[in-house]
């Protein structure tokens, strides 16, 4: 849930332009702030699965560079001295490809055995 605020958020906040929105920008940043913190609080449990052979191993470390590099990009993005078009591009990309991570994670491995 917290990602998909990140994410909807996000997204107004790139339609609305600069000036940038406090209460909107605000709840974006709460979101991912959250969302970064439990990530690294699953990076307790990688070691565990990879000597167990599991794949969610793997698929925690990509998930969460790429939740870490949209984060970054992100805050680099809120100052307005380094704003620049390639580093708002870089910032969709990451985060579009965390959107496709999450959703093939559930897809392959959140679905219902049949």
């Amino acid at each position: 849930i917290l990602t998909f605020i990140t994410l909807l958020t996000g997204f107004l906040l790139s339609k609305m332009g600069r000036p940038l929105n406090s209460g909107i920008f605000t709840l974006h940043k709460l979101a991912a702030i959250i969302v970064v913190i439990t990530s690294i609080l699953s990076f307790r449990l990688i070691p565990q699965l990879l000597l167990a052979h599991r794949p969610e191993g793997w698929i925690t470390i990509t998930g969460s560079l790429l939740l870490f590099s949209s984060f970054t990009t992100g805050m680099l993005l809120s100052f307005d001295k380094i704003f620049h078009p390639a580093l708002k591009f870089i910032h969709l990309t990451f985060s579009a490809s965390l959107v496709i991570f999450i959703l093939i994670y559930i897809f392959f491995f959140r679905s219902p055995q049949l």
